[in-house]
């Protein structure tokens, strides 16, 4: 389906439509999902929030930047275009030929190439939230996923970018939470880092393991962490005695994630 295959209209009576009515048809908000979990998990993140978004009358574009190359589950499940979002913000295609709608309410595109488009001079500004709003979608949210997120590529999607980092309360993930932060807070380091703790067995577990983030941010980055919430995970290790592997360490995301991810969006 194209950008223009269905009217972009939730109807007159949702929360979504009542709140573009009040305030008059702004730009989308930009949220960016950073994780340091597995590219699955992240790409499945990014999906389940959208799709949580969408069933509450939101109009939402999911950019997916995890690489295909990197997953092994969902390689072959997620929403795929024929162009990448990075050819379209190069403005060598147009915009409805990479961003589709594949649901009522959401729209999909992928933007795992738009880092080779900058490193080529060939990002060209307005950026996405402007574009998607000059061709009418009317979009109440961006939301963008990553497992490697690229800052020079940023504002390109928004000047105005809110960002959320996942975290895995595994010891041995913080330094890749770490360095997500670092990336992330160039250009907001006056700001407390949003955190969203996946992992462990209880909410005791999750707030050591932010307590010891937090510690490690201050320490080397200078950086204060804000916690969101911290959901249990648990792996397919966690479920049987076979030996570990690195898809059984994985974490089995739950809906709940998905919910308290949505909520901190749309609140």
């Amino acid at each position: 389906m194209s950008l223009s295959s269905k009217p972009p209209s939730i109807g007159n009576t949702d929360q979504a439509e009542g709140l573009r009515n009040l305030f008059g048809n702004n730009l989308p908000k930009v949220f960016f999902l950073s994780s340091s979990l597995d590219p699955d998990s992240t790409a499945a993140i990014g999906l389940g929030v959208s799709h949580a978004l969408r069933r509450s009358g939101f109009k939402v574009l999911l950019v997916d930047e995890v690489s295909f190359h990197n997953r092994q589950r969902l390689n072959s499940q997620i929403y795929s275009t024929k162009y990448d979002l990075g050819q379209a913000l190069s403005n060598l295609v147009p915009l409805e030929k990479a961003v589709l709608q594949v649901e009522d309410n959401l729209w999909f595109t992928t933007a795992s190439r738009a880092r080779h488009y900058f490193a080529s001079k060939q990002l060209v500004r307005p950026a996405l939230d402007i574009r998607t709003q000059e061709f009418g979608l009317g979009l109440d949210y961006i939301v963008v996923v990553s497992d490697d997120p690229a800052p020079a590529v940023m504002p390109f999607l928004s000047a105005n970018l809110n960002h959320i980092v996942i975290a895995s309360c595994s010891k041995s993930n913080q330094a890749k939470a770490i360095a997500l932060i670092n990336q992330l807070m160039i250009s907001s380091a006056d700001e407390p880092a949003s955190i969203m703790m996946v992992g462990g067995n209880d909410r005791n577990e999750g707030d050591e393991a932010f307590r010891a983030l937090a510690q490690e941010a201050s320490a080397k980055l200078d950086i204060s962490l804000s916690l969101l919430h911290c959901v249990g995970a648990q792996s397919l290790s966690d479920f049987n005695d076979e030996a570990s592997t690195a898809a059984q360490v994985d974490p089995i995301i739950p809906a709940s994630l998905f919910r308290h991810i949505a909520h901190q969006i749309s609140s």
